[in-house]
């Protein structure tokens, strides 16, 4: 799946479920996801997408917040875009 696809799936998902996204959840979910957010932003900085995708998505469970879909579909991206490891060149 190219990047541009996943990005798309994104965006169709999310707005497809914005009517179930939470407006009253509790502080204490608030903050879990506010830090999963910022743990996640702070990993893709570093280089470590999947583990930034791992955490947008877990972020998105708590709360179908489309940014956060939108942030996971673009790390979900990044990963597609970088060159496996175990790819064996000549």
């Amino acid at each position: 799946m190219r990047a541009h696809q996943v990005i798309s799936l994104a965006f169709i998902l999310t707005f497809g479920l914005w009517p179930r996204t939470t407006l009253a959840l509790e502080d204490s979910d608030k903050e879990s996801v506010r830090i999963l957010a910022n743990d996640a932003d702070s990993d893709f900085e570093a280089g470590h997408y999947e583990l930034a995708r791992e955490k947008f998505t877990r972020a998105y469970g708590i709360a179908r917040v489309p940014t956060l879909a939108v942030r996971a579909a673009q790390v979900s991206a990044q990963v597609l875009q970088r060159p496996s490891s175990c790819q064996i060149t000549p």
